[in-house]
């Protein structure tokens, strides 16, 4: 091989080992890329991460293996060093729907649902046919109470494969849905929604006792409005849905009793018999089923004799026995039976408005609306005039949903019969349902003019007054019935309910106690009263009523929400989040509960999730008060001033009195070195609250930051004398007397708030930074370690030890916590001027020049950094800018005469003698005792040849301070000057006799000897 060949055949065999050693890499890809998926698939993850690490060994931006060993993590419950994984695929990725996908769904596990709702778009965006996307996002949308959304999209995971997944997400939707409509009083909507999911799994427990539930609910309103047969029957399907639902069983007994009741109004004794014994046999201890039976069976009349005798009299073939016999089933409440006699009834002579009438009843009665309301409308076909077949007719129409309907029904009933009370009564309800609230009012009043006695009425214009928060009008609607039924049960708790929003919480509680002396499973009654006990801050009391609502009623999401408000009062955090959580189960979307949830985690520190619900709930609600104040906390927390501020001020414009806004505000200000507005804050929390601690604090650390030492020491003692044992309180007070130079006072409040707090970091400091002041820096030192120890975070006490360290001249030692509390406040002027001066004692005067610029820049009228400054420029022989940075200082600070001394020696190597002389001058005013001054200015004035003041000068120097040889040798000089050699002759000697071989005064010495001696 010839030398010439040789680097060919070199660059040859490079190029092939760099291409075996590419395929290697690539056969070792492949097979732990393929050895990631089966460990993977076989539930190995941690084997499938480490596989994933070693093809990332080979190719750190591999997507495949970034992909595999995120989900491995996920996996494994680690979703943000998942969520890591999946962001570095899809730099290089980014079209991938996949991953998009993969990547929401960590970000969902995370409970990280906004993030998760903006990665599963991208998928979609890339790739609507993923079931899979759908799905989570019908899972979030379902978890931020987003119904509608979530049911459309676990609708496009069904259409797309996902059948069985997607039904059971969307069952869980409308179960949350109709819980949430339930919470709002939304009856209608609610029990569609639990309709629609029986329809998609009728044997669904949730569903269906969820609709029991609504059932109740409507029930208990119906009852309200007098409306006791509808009642009941609503009553009956809630427990043939839930038999376990006692507020069902109740409501039956309630309706029952009230039935009874009507009848005996009526003298239907029997029939009133009938419904008191139904009434006991659901709830044997019923009262007034007890007292309705007795006076029942005492006022019994042979009324059944009756119409036996003239069902007897009437031939079998007479469509008007099949019509009494319908009405008589109805009485006993055979609705089936009834329907038979009047379908019978019917086919013999169909053209009588009454069977059809009655008919219509009886379909009502069974719940089939629809039907009933064609039987009405044949009714009416027949006999416009029926009063009680367009009452009817527009009952059914209200229970439908069918306001303006249901209004012109009972318009039409009422000009046929203008005095039913209980018709005025109905069209009250369905104008409230309009929304028209006001003609509502005007026909519960009429109705109550026409009948004084309808309780209905008083109790349904009483609820409409209290929604429309006229508290006052309420309760004399509810004392009006009350009058008459003492024992009225509604009547007692909407006088609660009133007394409460009119904060006359000692009635509220009376009367919620009455209405459970009469119901004692009473739940409105009993979270009223929970309600109140939490308003008068007695929380233990208020969670153990909360908690007997829970034992009736265990889903209940206001008394789940309660119990949670109650907890977090009590500063059990954990429970409260808990009980959040389970209302949160019964009704995602539930306002309070996520806000309360948000508290509870921020009170834990958990600020990422805290933070989550705060969002979730200002997305629905932009101006809900305590989500915004928990928002500016958290970022207040994070020290991101802009969004927190931002927080508090949307807070403050809500409510400009919130005084937790105030004091936040307050406290990020003053945190961020702006004192000024921070005062300002704590001022007007104060105006609003003259005792409160926290703001009088606040105010007095203002003052401390703006230097006002006396305004911060009356706000601390404002403080004390609120809160004796307040250590912060008692250290404010130490820090302003130590700012106003009372070392004596100020030591005592540091050890008074140690005594009541030894754990006290910010007293400890104090302590020390009073010691120091003192000159004992060594006793200081101690008070500093443990103020660090303490709290690590203390730049204070890293401060404070770094100028101990200095004072003993351990500059090396002192630069770390110099560095220390630099890097817990980079903006401190007091450590950046510790560490310039600590570094200029060590020589390193560069290092040093950079700290002084640095303070310079954050503060521009800085004395202390522009005086070092300039004498470190005089150091390196830069005069003229040590010049300008000295009169700087001046500018600042005329009264210090170590500038002035050191300007006065600037401009003297400056050549500029005469504001040389001049800075001396002043040197000498400000410290007539200073012998350097006097030199300095004698040395100047000998330079502008004003010998006698400056010998004058000299003789000042000499007087102070005898053995200075310096002044001795330039006396004799000036003497010379002014050709007074002999004086001279004995200022040289001076000079040689303290300093024998200083060769200077030796020569002149012997010059002026030799004048003297004529031999010059």
């Amino acid at each position: 091989m010839t030398d010439e060949a040789s680097p060919c055949v070199v660059i040859l065999v490079a190029l092939i080992l760099a291409i075996l050693n590419s395929s290697s890499a690539q056969e070792d890809i492949s097979y732990w890329l393929q050895k990631g998926q089966d460990s993977f698939k076989s539930g190995s993850f941690q084997e499938a991460q480490n596989c994933y690490d070693r093809v990332l060994k080979i190719d750190p931006e591999n997507a495949s293996a970034l992909m595999g060993k995120g989900e491995a993590l996920a996996m494994l419950g680690r979703y943000k060093m998942a969520e890591l994984c999946f962001d570095l695929a899809l730099k290089s990725c980014p079209e991938d729907a996949r991953l998009w996908l993969a990547e929401a769904m960590v970000n969902e596990r995370d409970g990280d649902y906004i993030q998760a709702g903006v990665s599963y778009d991208r998928a979609l965006a890339l790739d609507d046919r993923l079931a899979e996307a759908w799905l989570g996002k019908g899972n979030i949308s379902l978890k931020m109470g987003d119904y509608n959304e979530s049911l459309f999209c676990y609708e496009n995971a069904s259409r797309l494969g996902a059948e069985a997944l997607a039904r059971a997400g969307a069952i869980k939707t409308l179960l949350a849905r109709g819980t949430s409509l339930l919470k709002q009083g939304m009856l209608e909507a609610a029990l569609e929604s639990y309709d629609e999911a029986l329809e998609m799994d009728p044997m669904d427990p949730g569903a269906k006792s969820g609709k029991a539930a609504v059932l109740v609910a409507m029930g208990q309103r119906l009852l309200a409005d007098g409306r006791t047969y509808d009642a009941y029957r609503i009553f009956e399907n809630a427990s043939s849905l839930d038999p376990e639902n006692q507020d069902a069983v109740q409501g039956r007994a309630d309706a029952l009793v009230a039935k009874g009741n009507a009848l005996s109004n009526r003298s239907l004794f029997s029939e009133a018999l009938e419904e008191f014994e139904a009434a006991l046999s659901l709830w044997p201890t019923n009262s007034e089923a007890l007292a309705g039976k007795e006076a029942a069976q005492s006022a019994l009349q042979a009324e059944r004799p009756k119409i036996t005798a003239r069902l007897q009299a009437t031939p079998k073939t007479d469509y008007n026995y099949y019509l009494d016999r319908g009405i008589e089933e109805i009485r006993n409440g055979s609705y089936e039976r009834a329907l038979e006699n009047f379908n019978r009834s019917i086919e013999m002579d169909g053209g009588h408005a009454e069977a059809w009438f009655f008919k219509g009843q009886a379909l009502f009665r069974l719940g089939r609306l629809q039907e009933a309301a064609t039987s009405l409308d044949k009714a009416l076909e027949k006999n416009q005039s029926s009063a009680e077949a367009w009452a009817l007719k527009g009952t059914i129409q209200l229970r439908m949903g069918r306001y303006r309907m249901a209004a012109l029904c009972f318009d039409s009933a009422l000009r046929l019969d203008p005095n039913n009370s209980t018709l005025w009564a109905s069209k009250a309800a369905v104008q409230s349902e309009l929304e028209d609230y006001e003609a509502s009012l005007r026909s519960f009043e009429q109705a109550a003019r026409l009948d004084s006695n309808n309780t209905a009425a008083l109790l349904g214009k009483g609820s409409l007054l209290l929604e429309l928060g006229r508290y006052h009008e309420a309760q004399e609607c509810f004392e009006g019935v009350l009058s008459r039924d003492e024992t009225n049960v509604t009547a007692l708790r909407g006088i609660g309910d009133a007394s409460f929003f009119l904060e006359d919480y000692d009635r509220a509680l009376k009367s919620y106690g009455a209405a459970q002396t009469h119901s004692p499973r009473d739940v409105g009654s009993l979270l009223g009263e929970a309600q109140t006990l939490y308003a008068l801050h007695e929380n233990a009391s208020s969670l153990q009523a909360f908690n007997s609502v829970l034992e009736i009623s265990p889903q209940d999401v206001r008394a789940l929400v309660g119990r949670g408000d109650a907890l977090l009062a009590l500063n059990d955090y954990v429970s409260a989040l808990s009980s959040y959580e389970d209302a949160l189960a019964q009704d995602p979307g539930n306002i309070r509960a996520l806000v309360g949830k948000g508290e509870a985690l921020r009170l834990q520190g958990q600020a990422e999730g805290a933070v989550q619900c705060y969002e979730m709930v200002l997305a629905k609600q932009p101006d809900n008060l305590i989500a915004l104040l928990g928002k500016g906390d958290l970022l207040s927390l994070q020290n991101d001033l802009a969004g927190a501020l931002i927080a508090y001020d949307q807070a403050l414009a809500l409510d400009a009195k919130s005084i937790r806004a105030l004091i936040g505000k307050g406290s990020l200000l003053l945190f961020n070195d702006r004192p000024g507005e921070a005062l300002d804050c704590y001022e007007k929390a104060l105006a609003i609250d003259g005792k409160n601690v926290r703001a009088l604090l606040g105010g007095g650390m203002a003052f401390l930051s703006q230097c006002d030492y006396s305004s911060a020491l009356k706000y601390f003692e404002d403080a004390l004398a609120l809160q004796s044992n307040n250590s912060q309180a008692w250290t404010g007070k130490g820090d302003a007397l130590f700012g106003l130079k009372d070392l004596l006072q100020a030591r005592k409040c540091y050890e008074r708030a140690l005594a009541i707090d030894s754990n006290s970091s910010e007293a400890s400091s104090g302590m020390g930074d009073v010691l120091c002041a003192g000159g004992d820096c060594g006793a200081a030192r101690p008070y500093y370690e443990r103020a660090i120890a303490l709290d690590p975070r203390n730049a204070r006490a890293y401060l404070g030890e770094g100028n101990a360290l200095c004072a003993a001249r351990e500059y090396n030692e002192s630069l770390q916590f110099f560095a220390s509390s630099l890097s817990l406040e980079p903006n401190s002027v007091d450590a950046l001027l510790g560490k310039g001066l600590a570094l200029a004692a060590l020589g390193n005067n560069s290092e040093a020049l950079l700290c002084f610029d640095k303070i310079i820049a954050l503060d521009p009228e800085n004395f202390a950094a522009w005086s070092n400054k300039g004498c470190l420029l005089a150091t390196f022989g830069n005069f003229k800018d040590a010049a300008f940075c000295l009169q700087r200082a001046l500018q600042q600070n005329a009264s210090d005469e170590t500038v002035w001394y050191n300007l006065g020696m600037v401009h003297y190597a400056l050549g500029n003698y005469n504001q040389s002389a001049s800075c001396y001058e002043n040197a000498t005013k400000l410290r007539p005792d200073d012998a350097a001054a006097w030199l300095g200015s004698g040395l100047a004035l000998s330079r502008t040849g004003l010998f006698r003041e400056a010998l004058e000068c000299f003789e000042k120097a000499i007087l102070l301070q005898p053995q200075n040889i310096d002044a001795w040798y330039n006396k004799g000089l000036v003497l010379v000057a002014q050709r007074r050699f002999q004086e001279a002759e004995v200022a040289f000697q001076t000079a040689l006799d303290i300093d024998p071989g200083n060769s200077v005064a030796n020569y002149s010495l012997n010059l002026t000897r030799e004048y003297l001696n004529g031999t010059m």
